[in-house]
């Protein structure tokens, strides 16, 4: 079992335009299901949407990487980029700055 999931692994392109929340979103889910661990962005620019973050997920933005809010506001199903509710043992770890377009 492996506590990193990185995003690229369900199909993230972090190229600046493509829409990475599904991707991303799979990478948490996964992570949650195998009990926890490190959801991994690195080496692009992700584009995303209404994230939701789930118990035990650490969200590590590396510093290669920037997580850009998409600029079609109808990414956001439920609220801003990053959600969480009702979590233990959540974390976000970044060296970056979140641009909204």
């Amino acid at each position: 079992m492996s506590d990193e999931f990185n995003v690229r692994q369900y199909g993230a392109k972090g190229d600046s335009i493509t829409v990475d929340t599904t991707a991303i979103q799979q990478a948490v889910d996964a992570c949650h299901s195998a009990g926890g661990g490190y959801v991994v962005l690195s080496g692009g620019t992700f584009v995303s949407g209404t994230i939701f973050l789930r118990s035990n997920v650490y969200l590590q933005v590396n510093p290669s990487a920037v997580l850009l809010a998409s600029p079609d506001i109808s990414d956001f199903v439920d609220g801003p980029i990053i959600t969480a509710t009702s979590m233990r043992r959540t974390w976000i770890n970044a060296s970056f700055m979140l641009r909204m377009p």
